[in-house]
């Protein structure tokens, strides 16, 4: 995307970046829900919060140095490594992380114990992590 006509396909490249990089906040913040129990969950939001900020800080930032010393380009190329290390780190270790707390709690069928099952019914769609009832008693509530 560096010709003279390229604006349409650029503005669309960062319409779709912006729609899903935020897919991250809002993920975290539900892990944090999941994971910490309520009196550890203040200082999980501050760190997780500091991790986002200083990645909407250093990215523009660092891409700064990036464009003064080499092609505007770079500065979206230079992300593809860490990205897709992350995705591959996230599809290899993340857990599913619902966890019941309430005595009252509808419980979720158990997920497969098999590495490669788990992380087919964690991550992929149409594959049913939580009990049916429990979106018909929310509705009712």
């Amino acid at each position: 995307m560096t010709g003279p006509n390229d604006f349409i396909p650029f503005a669309i490249s960062r319409a779709f970046c912006g729609v899903f990089g935020v897919i991250p906040a809002i993920l975290g913040t539900g892990y944090i829900m999941d994971m910490f129990f309520l009196h550890h969950r203040g200082k999980a939001f501050a760190i997780f919060e500091v991790f986002i900020i200083f990645a909407v800080v250093g990215g523009g930032t660092l891409g700064g140095f990036i464009a003064q010393y080499g092609p505007w380009s770079g500065v979206f190329w230079w992300t593809v490594g860490p990205v897709s290390a992350a995705a591959i780190l996230v599809f290899a270790f993340v857990e599913d992380t619902t966890f019941t707390r309430g005595p009252n709690a509808v419980q979720r069928p158990p997920l497969p114990k098999a590495w490669f099952a788990n992380r087919i019914a964690t991550f992929f769609p149409g594959v049913k992590t939580q009990a049916g009832t429990l979106d018909k008693r929310a509705a009712v509530s």
